[in-house]
């Protein structure tokens, strides 16, 4: 039974790597126990309307009320860590009512205790990031249901590393928790 999903993103734009693969997958290995039977980690395509869809037959097919959180990851090309506040409709979503959508957003402590620079945006950045923390956070209108969106720096894209080890060590934690 699947109680988080955590996501991240395939790589786009050219490039062979996205950061917050690498860094959702290691915090995912280094889940331990029935902590990890419960969570399901799946990358999305990078593309508005596949990416929604995908969200959307994710949510789908969990156990009705199994599902308590969902951990999203994107990568940006700032050093910091985002974490995002409110989500909007992408520019290509199909459903582009409404202008922002508050959510429960991520707690800082995981990465802050780690010292590791953060900072809260109200803006997930009109991609496919945005597009996909709007369709999670619409569907999962749900009392005990959090959606929470963490965008890595580009750069970090070895777990082995201080820096990488620390955000999937804290992006473990979200998920724990």
């Amino acid at each position: 039974m699947t109680q988080v999903l955590l996501t991240s993103f395939d790589p786009f734009g050219g490039r062979s790597v996205n950061a917050s693969h690498i860094l959702a997958r290691a915090a995912y290995a280094g889940l331990r126990g029935p902590l990890k039977r419960r969570v399901h980690h799946v990358s999305l395509p990078v593309d508005h309307a596949r990416a929604a869809a995908a969200i959307g037959d994710l949510i789908a097919r969990q156990r009705r009320g199994a599902l308590r959180r969902i951990v999203m990851t994107g990568e940006w090309s700032g050093s910091a860590l985002r974490l995002e506040r409110h989500a909007r409709p992408g520019p290509l979503a199909p459903w582009r009512r409404g202008v922002s959508t508050p959510t429960q957003g991520p707690m800082p402590a995981p990465f802050r205790r780690r010292g590791l620079a953060t900072f809260t945006s109200c803006d997930a950045g009109r991609y496919v990031c945005d597009t996909t923390f709007w369709a999670a956070a619409s569907i999962l209108r749900a009392p005990g249901v959090s959606v929470m969106f963490v965008h890595v720096p580009r750069d970090v894209t070895d777990p082995s590393e201080p820096r990488g080890r620390a955000i999937a060590a804290a992006l473990g934690e979200l998920i724990a928790a």
